[in-house]
């Protein structure tokens, strides 16, 4: 199965705003504390998926799939993108899993054409 870098991205932000509209009870008695959200610190559970992201992002750009940029740094970017609308996505009512997710795809792909580029 091949899976390019957009599809990817948008399953993986979908599956993580679909996971905080599923905990929005913590949302609603909470929404400041970030220690209600353990998902939301560098936790070992954080850890891992950095890595997971990573290693997705760098199999996907050794498939020509994606430009071949910083994978550390768009890793982390994405995650912290994904991170901060899922927090104001949280905070609205009604909940919008599909517009917040098409916000960050959007966003993170066209930012892609304004990264460096990394040398093999």
């Amino acid at each position: 199965m091949t899976v390019d870098f957009e599809s990817y991205l948008r399953a993986a932000v979908r599956s993580y705003f679909d996971f905080l509209a599923g905990e929005q009870d913590i949302w609603l008695t909470s929404p400041a504390n970030v220690e209600a959200m353990p998902h939301a610190r560098n936790t070992p559970e954080m850890l891992a998926v950095f890595e997971e992201v990573r290693t997705v992002f760098a199999d996907v750009i050794d498939r020509g799939l994606a430009p071949k940029v910083d994978l550390d740094y768009l890793a982390a970017s994405c995650i912290a993108v994904a991170r901060e609308i899922g927090d104001r996505m949280m905070a609205r009512r009604p909940l919008d899993v599909e517009g917040a997710t098409e916000f960050v795809v959007n966003l993170i792909l066209g930012g892609l054409s304004g990264l460096p580029r990394k040398v093999p």
